[in-house]
């Protein structure tokens, strides 16, 4: 199919297989707010503070027993991992003059018996604006939390658009990184993973994906959009299961006309309204797709809210199963420090319930 995207991108291809089926679901979470938690950011806050994520929320890479959420919580039954085996910076693509960090991943492998089965998989995609950000960045407890359960957890990097909060279109480079490159490069690394599964004992028919902020937009449109992962001859039912963390992106056009962070959509998906509508993952959902179950943390303000609802109503509409969480006790870094950190009641408990499901 040609589409506006077809006209922007810049593609590889790999050969793939094709996917599973899809239940019908919908289930609202409402956490309500703790005491002591921090207040919900306002709308002008979450403008800068999706470029402060990434570059104060970078953790070291020990990872330390201290950090390991209890053995009690580990579903019963499960392989449970012992330790991390790291394997870093591996290269999913080379492109000449790109900087090989930039289309690189990360594989932490679970320490686990020899006679345990091959592990799922979750690939896992950093926030940023589009613009900053690095796989290692707030990864630690995720690790932990994962490969105790069994899981192989990925962390990918992608190429990134230069960094900008205004919202002058005039001042921008038209040969800049922009969409659909983020999409894209993300796509060949799920690529990649799907193919290098058995080398880390990971079974490729239990991939999942989840992101923070711009990277859940990312795995949004790749879970909906079948061009991205069809590049790679990879269909949509070939990832198990979504999880977007906090996003807005589920509609660009909706972002990129007005609001305090209008100037960071116009840097990632450009100033051509037709290209938002292209990059908007909640126009690519349709019944019989094959689209994975969705797992959808929201918090915020009323209209980020209702962005995630309306998404979240189409894909139950198409037929596809849906999770909504509410947690609007954390902010919008809190949501992503939330993810298998030891005493999280309002995100983990839920999503390990959501992902037994996905292994």
């Amino acid at each position: 199919m040609t589409s506006t995207r077809e006209n922007l991108r810049m593609g590889q291809s790999r050969s793939r297989r094709p996917g599973r089926r899809i239940l019908v679901a919908l289930t609202i979470l409402a956490v309500p707010a703790l005491a002591g938690c921090a207040k919900i950011r306002s709308t002008s806050e979450e403008a800068s503070s999706q470029l402060a994520v990434a570059t104060n929320t970078t953790e070291s890479a020990a990872l330390s027993a201290a950090t390991t959420p209890p053995p009690a919580e580990v579903p019963a039954g499960i392989c449970e991992g012992q330790g991390t085996i790291v394997h870093r910076n591996i290269a999913y693509d080379v492109i000449d003059g790109v900087d090989p960090n930039l289309l690189s991943l990360d594989v932490y492998e679970p320490a686990r018996s020899a006679d345990c089965p091959a592990a799922p998989i979750m690939v896992y995609v950093h926030g940023g604006a589009w613009s900053i950000g690095d796989k290692t960045g707030t990864v630690d407890d995720k690790i932990s939390w994962f490969n105790q359960r069994g899981w192989v957890f990925v962390s990918v990097n992608y190429r990134l658009s230069p960094v900008s909060l205004g919202a002058d279109s005039t001042a921008l480079d038209p040969a800049r990184i922009k969409y659909p490159i983020h999409n894209d490069d993300v796509a060949t690394a799920i690529a990649w993973v799907h193919d290098n599964a058995a080398r880390y004992g990971a079974d490729a028919d239990a991939l999942s994906i989840m992101g923070h902020s711009a990277g859940a937009g990312i795995i949004a449109a790749i879970a909906t959009d079948e061009r991205y992962l069809g590049d790679h001859g990879l269909g949509l039912g070939t990832i198990r299961c979504a999880v977007p963390l906090d996003t807005a992106a589920y509609d660009i056009r909706a972002r990129a006309e007005s609001g305090l962070t209008k100037g960071l959509y116009l840097n990632a998906f450009g100033t051509v309204p037709e290209t938002w509508d292209d990059a908007s993952p909640i126009n690519h959902v349709a019944s019989g797709k094959d689209i994975p179950d969705f797992f959808i943390v929201t918090r915020g303000s009323a209209s980020r809210v209702s962005q995630a609802r309306d998404f979240a109503a189409v894909l139950t509409e198409a037929g596809v199963s849906v999770r909504v969480l509410r947690a609007d006790g954390l902010d919008h870094a809190g949501v992503n420090r939330a993810i298998g950190s030891p005493g999280d009641s309002l995100i983990t408990p839920e999503l390990g319930r959501f992902l037994e499901g996905c292994r």
